[in-house]
């Protein structure tokens, strides 16, 4: 019965992880705002960014120069790490 659980969990595992790469590869083929807003809820459960971080995504994604200025605690460490996670390599 254990091993029954196991592969229960390591299927559901796998269909996130399946779902996850699906919203990656949809985001890197389309930068487009509800590809982005989709990753980011699966990511990190926001239905929405904050001020300045989409633009920002954006322009990293499309490979300009960008500086963001924010307060401490107004997400800019998503901002890099979202565009991380859709960009090759």
């Amino acid at each position: 019965e254990e091993n029954a659980k196991q592969q229960e969990k390591r299927k559901g595992w796998e269909n996130e992880c399946k779902v996850l790469e699906e919203a990656v590869l949809a985001a890197r083929n389309e930068a487009s705002d509800e590809n982005l807003v989709k990753l980011l809820k699966l990511i990190h459960g926001y239905d929405s960014f904050r001020e300045g971080q989409l633009e920002a995504i954006k322009n990293v994604l499309a490979g300009k120069s960008t500086m963001l200025i924010l307060p401490t605690g107004a997400g800019k460490s998503l901002c890099y790490q979202l565009s991380a996670l859709i960009l090759p390599g």
